[in-house]
């Protein structure tokens, strides 16, 4: 039936294709014909009646994707219906672009003819500007169309109303979105847009908030910034006088705010010329203009104004002073001659920690406010002499350029290097865009891709950006970094699959947010709204430059882009937005070559650089081609914090991977001092790092705002970094840097309850400035080396003797190599006793740098257990059994193990001991259930061995030494809760369960379950949660009032007198409404014939929103469990002899008829994860049990801490007897207690 009703659909879809496809040919024809009203009206209709007709074919694209149950069909058809998707709204945009083009010229025309005046001169076009919602260009919109439109009588009602559709956007269009074209409701339309845009009140307050944001100037030599100011404040002073609102009136009140945006310089200078004793705003105005105007007067000249309005001298040579001062090192020479810093990197980063212009190397603007008309005579751009790249100084050429002068052959040569570097086939998947890499028999070849430089801008705030555009992609995306350079918040949050080209699939949830890019040449400017992901790695052969001198139909252009080289791109522009930016006309060469298209950043180029001169050859033949295809599907009301309850697939196991960082660390790894010395492992083909050193100066400042009112945490903070300098951690770094330094900035955490450290400092490695990666982005976060947590923690419980300790200071007793130490430095008072408490820039600093592994860089775990490991392998080789049980006891630097008498335990402390001391590391902090043990280490080692108290953390798990249990203390919980009740707080409470091994699971799945509903409210992160949810938390907190839940650490004593004879286990499953989870125990037989069961860990997940049907569920439970008893068994092979069998039980016969009727296909959800199911079990493990013997049923519904009992701890009563007294029961025998799944198999 479902096949008869995909044929019928496909059917329909093509008849509606072949429909839609007749009317674009028939619109691309009226396209070519001369316009008058007979074709308007014809492509108006043939656009409304293509509009239905895609609406249609678009529906039918859903219900037969719907239909489609093969993977490698539903791609197929995926595929065909978004390239039929992407010609249709390209013809629907010719259509309308043509019609508006077309609409205002005949608007221009009739504008002019109805003024009643014979033209004497050819007047240019005129266009009007477009309004989009903002009151304050309302009455300057009214006016110009009103001009042109509204009182042309000579235009009817529907024509004005069409006029004044295509000249409206954003909330503006809205306004009249459900208004048709009629004559009746053009001056509809217009009194609702005068009733929300025209209220003078709006507008007066619009003009005052204008007054009260101007912009702060921070450097008296920013005359551009000063210009800027003052033409806003006479402007918007000068709109509120057309509203009958004269300065006098609030003139006094606006005085303190025009002053507050002025540098103190700067006030004294008005202060001064001020000739009244009474300030008020047009006075304060006249002698800002006409400082102004003085200081823009002298910039003309060259000359530049100090603080207080005298001559700093005149600029000669290229911004330098006479003096001839070496910007760089200080030496008496020209900054272009510099050898001392000859690297043109080190020389940017000097000019960024000055604070100085790229042009003119002065201070107090930006380089693209920089007035000078200063240009390089290497190459004649604008910038520096002493930056120019013209001639590269880090070539890896065997024949070196000839200086010709010609700029581009020289560019295309440094391509050729790039090129030559590469030398295998690479490629990368990012953000739905797949970006490959790969070798062609060509040498003469290379296409551009549409690029484009631009400025980016949100709330006053702007950057620089490069802009990729691609039709294959249906939305648009911009990088972190460009997102966090502007600031922008999230509008909104979405969950999106993203397919690429060749059929790779991933499923993320991306921040949506909004921005304008800066037009040119008049245009519009362009907002966009983008999701935040990475988009691609930087292009190469994008040789622009090359193209223009090449081909004679690009001379003259102005280009969006230029230059040559990689070039990294910060925003993917989509079909979503592609057509904003374009306009109609293309230019084409002759004889091939790029195709300029028009935009309003300029010519975008693309296509290919046919190049006959042979500028690119080289001795490789190896060029880079880019593949790029991105296809997004949206699923919506999927929010991102709930994305962890409802994974059907993960369970926190991670699967190993290989990782060749590890062969580079073994290699370079040396044993130095009495202690180890590594690496850090960078990146291949890694970005430069920028120094960081205002960034880390600036994290100093909020520090010393902090530190200079405590002097104890000062004291302490200090006391740190001098111990460190003393035990050899830190070192003070040399005067002389290296080609790259890195300063990290730090800051304090405090943590009083710690029995160690107090007060730890913290690194942020993944500080970075804008254009630049962080110092984790640069390094390889390796191989994951450390076991994991649950199966530590699991391994734990197995010995009747718990040990832990810890290594002191583990990562700080592994030396970095010294070419590596520049790249942690960091910045500290030289006189912290000293402290200037008034003024920050007064402390003299200092730069440090780390000798060890720095704690909080990503690769700092690797390196740890990668040098254990090292360590172990090496002086353990006569002892391979000590090593093995070492390395899966030791999790990060926290050893957690046992062993099953006291005389074994210290055994192995003291061996661990002493292996560890060999390689320069100390373990210490022991702790022990045996008071036995714990003395005789004391004796042996000191009473600093030990950590004192009964009540301890083993992992983040409270545990009662004493008593040897785990402890769950929900009393001690209820006091992370928060008032008021809001969604924040509630997700925090919940957040602080800590709960590795899910022994207590079933309290947990009710508060998520709760969160899930809290959720579908869709209050804001602080409302006060209402009446009715308010009510049921407070009934779940009042359910863990007054309990306390303690849990035998140990399994089962292991006896000589009486061993365990059998080890087995035991998985239950199961799935309500709200929730599937499954829970894991352990059956010990002993000698003697006595039986044990015991909890050991607990999964569960919140029902996923798409899965219905409980049958469904059940399944989904019975996967969890398969990979939990999976897991469980892998972790615990080193401490059982485990029966070679698992026992997995449900109480779901349709699920389990899935699992065991391995000759039957299912509908594709079900028979995804019945393989994966059968891939981890075998069909004889699984069992039917009934539903009140089945444990897993109470974390399927949640539980209070009171009502968890033997069934949940102890597991169901039938396996404490033989296994001939367990339930035998078979499908038939349960499916009168399951009308549903009865129903599910009958489907």
């Amino acid at each position: 039936m479902a096949e008869q009703n995909l044929k019928r659909m496909k059917r329909r879809r093509t008849a509606n294709k072949n429909v839609l496809t007749g009317l674009l040919v028939k619109a691309k024809d009226g396209l070519q014909k001369e316009y008058n009203d007979d074709l308007k009206v014809e492509l108006q209709t043939l656009l409304r009646t293509i509009q239905e007709q895609e609406a249609t074919v678009k529906a039918l694209d859903n219900d037969i994707l719907n239909l489609i149950e093969e993977d490698d069909e539903l791609e197929t058809d995926l595929k065909t219906s978004v390239d039929f998707g992407i010609d249709v709204t390209t013809g629907i945009t010719k259509i309308i672009n043509f019609l508006k083009k077309n609409s205002i010229d005949t608007l221009s025309s009739s504008s002019g003819s109805s003024s009643g005046r014979k033209a004497t001169t050819k007047l240019p076009k005129l266009t009007l500007q477009k309004f989009n919602g903002d009151s304050l260009k309302w009455k300057p919109f009214l006016d110009s169309f009103n001009i042109a439109v509204g009182e042309n009588d000579e235009l009817s009602g529907v024509e004005k109303m069409n006029y004044l559709k295509s000249l409206l956007t954003e909330k503006a269009e809205q306004t009249i979105s459900g208004l048709a074209l009629s004559n009746e409701n053009y001056p509809i339309a217009m009194k609702l847009l005068e009733e929300r845009f025209g209220d003078e009140q709006i507008i007066i307050s619009s003009h005052m908030n204008k007054l009260l944001e101007l912009p702060k100037i921070m450097n008296v030599r920013d005359i551009i910034g000063l210009r800027i100011l003052y033409d806003t404040a006479e402007s918007q002073i000068r709109s509120l006088q057309a509203f009958g609102l004269l300065v006098k009136n609030y003139g006094p009140l606006l005085v303190p705010v025009i002053l507050s945006k002025l540098p103190d310089s700067l006030k004294l200078i008005i202060s001064q010329k001020s000739d009244s004793d009474i300030w008020d705003a047009e006075n304060i105005l006249k002698v800002l203009q006409k400082e102004i105007l003085a200081r823009e007067k002298l910039n003309t000249i060259g000359e530049t104004v100090s603080d207080f309005g005298e001559f700093a001298g005149l600029h000669v040579g290229g911004g330098e002073s006479r003096k001839s001062s070496c910007t760089f090192c200080d030496g008496k020479h020209k900054s272009h001659n510099c050898r001392t810093v000859s690297n043109i990197e080190a020389r940017k980063q000097i000019i960024r920690r000055k604070g100085l212009c790229f042009v003119c190397l002065e201070k107090g603007h930006l380089s693209k406010n920089c007035r000078r008309n200063f240009t390089c005579f290497k190459c004649g751009k604008k910038h520096h002499t002493s930056l120019c790249f013209g001639k590269k100084t880090e070539r890896t050429d065997t024949k070196p350029a000839a200086d010709t002068g010609d700029q581009g052959t020289e560019k295309a040569n440094d391509d050729k290097t790039e090129r030559t570097e590469t030398a295998e086939n690479t490629t990368s998947t990012v953000t739905g865009i797949d970006l490959e890499t790969v070798n062609l028999l060509s040498n003469s070849d290379q296409v551009l891709l549409q690029t484009a430089e631009a400025v980016i801008f949100s709330k006053g705030v702007e950057t620089n950006c490069r802009i990729l555009f691609d039709l294959g992609s249906q939305l648009s995306y911009i990088t972190p970094e460009a997102r966090n350079a502007l600031n922008l918040e999230t509008t909104d949050t979405k969950r999106l699959s993203i397919k690429v080209f060749g059929g790779s699939h991933s499923v993320k949830e991306l921040d949506r947010v909004e921005f304008t890019v800066k037009a040119k040449f008049g245009h519009d400017n362009v907002n966009v709204s983008a999701f935040v992901n990475e988009v691609c790695k930087p292009l190469s052969g994008q040789n622009i430059d090359l193209a223009k001198s090449e081909f004679p139909h690009l001379q003259g252009l102005s280009l969006a882009d230029g230059g040559s080289g990689k070039k990294k791109i910060d925003i993917l522009i989509g079909a979503d937005n592609y057509w904003k930016f374009f306009k109609s006309g293309v230019v084409q060469g002759e004889n091939g070559g790029p195709v300029a298209s028009s935009s309003i950043l300029g010519f975008i180029l693309s296509g290919p650089i046919n190049n006959s001169n042979n500028a690119l050859e080289t001795n490789s033949t190896m060029i880079e081609t880019f593949s790029l295809k991105v296809a997004v599907e949206e699923e919506k009301n999927l929010l991102k914090e709930f994305k962890r309850f409802n994974d059907l697939e993960t369970i926190g196991i991670v699967e190993n991977e290989k990782d060749c960082v590890l062969e580079e660390f073994e290699k370079s790894i040396e044993f130095k001092n009495n202690r180890y010395e590594v690496r850090l492992p960078f990146k291949e083909n890694r970005l430069q790092l920028n120094d960081n050193y205002e960034l880390s100066r600036k994290r100093l400042y909020s520090n010393w705002n902090k530190l200079k009112n405590n002097e104890s945490l000062l004291k302490d903070y200090n006391e740190i970094f001098q111990q460190q300098l003393k035990d050899g951690i830190i070192e003070r770094a040399g005067h002389e840097k290296p080609n790259e330094v890195h300063y990290l900035p730090h800051h304090g955490v405090e943590n009083k309850s710690s029995t160690t450290t107090k007060l730890r400092i913290v690194f942020d490695a993944s500080a970075k400035t804008h254009g630049s990666p962080s110092l984790n982005q640069s390094l390889h976060t390796g191989l994951s080396l450390t076991p994991s947590l649950f199966g530590v923690l699991l391994r734990f419980r197995s010995h009747n003797v718990a040990l832990t300790g810890d290594i002191e200071k583990a990562f700080h007793q592994i030396s970095i190599h010294p070419d590596d130490r520049d790249y942690m430095r960091f910045l500290w008072f030289k006189d912290p006793f000293k402290l200037d408490k008034e003024t920050f820039e007064n402390n003299e600093l200092i730069e440090y740098r780390f000798c060890r592994v720095l704690m909080g860089a990503t690769p700092s775990p690797f390196l740890l257990s990668a040098t254990l490991q090292e360590h172990m392998q090496r002086n353990c080789t006569d002892e391979p059994e000590l090593a093995s049980k070492f390395l899966e006891s030791i999790h990060v630097d926290d050893l957690t193990t046992g062993a099953e008498s006291e005389s074994s335990a210290f055994e192995f402390y003291d061996n661990c001991k002493t292996k560890l001391k060999e390689g320069g590391f100390n373990l210490r902090k022991f702790k022990s259930n045996s008071k036995n043990l714990e003395s005789w280490i004391v004796k042996d080692f000191g009473s600093n061995e030990l950590e004192k108290g009964e009540q301890t953390k083993v992992l983040g798990v409270s545990w009662n030494k004493a008593d040897d249990k785990l402890c769950f203390d929900f009393d001690e919980l209820l006091q992370n809760q928060i008032e008021p009740l809001t969604k924040r707080n509630v997700m925090h409470f919940i957040a602080s369960i800590y709960d590795p091994l899910g022994l207590i699971n079933p309290v947990v799945v009710t508060m998520k379950c709760f969160l899930k509903e809290l959720f579908k409210e869709k209050l804001g992160w602080d409302d006060p949660l209402p009446e009715t949810l308010k009510s049921r938390w407070i009934s779940i907190l009042k359910g863990l009032e007054n309990c306390k839940i303690e849990i035998d650490r140990l399994y089962s004593l292991k006896e000589f007198e009486d061993p365990f004879v059998n080890v087995q286990l035991h998985g239950f499953s199961d799935a309500s409404k709200v929730a599937f989870g499954a829970s894991m125990y352990l059956r010990f037989v002993y000698n003697s014939g006595k039986i044990k069961v015991v909890l050991i860990a607990g999964k569960s997940r919140v029902k996923p929103n798409k899965v219905k049907s409980i049958p469904r569920l059940e399944l989904l439970g019975t996967l969890l469990i398969s990979r939990l008893a999976q897991t469980v068994r892998e972790e615990l092979s080193s401490v059982f002899t485990l029966d070679d069998r698992t026992h997995l039980w449900t109480d779901s016969s349709c699920a389990y008829c899935w699992i065991i009727n391995e000759d039957k296909t299912f509908k594709r959800f079900v028979e995804n994860r019945v393989c994966k199911i059968r891939k981890l079990t075998e069909s004889a493990c699984w069992h039917l049990v009934p539903s009140k013997s089945n444990p897993a049923d109470i974390i399927s519904k949640g539980s209070s801490p009171g009502e968890l009992g033997d069934l949940w701890f102890r597991g169901p009563k039938f396996l404490a007897l033989p296994e001939t007294s367990w339930p035998q029961l078979l499908p038939g025998d349960k499916f009168d207690e399951y009308k549903e799944e009865e129903e599910e198999l009958s489907r």
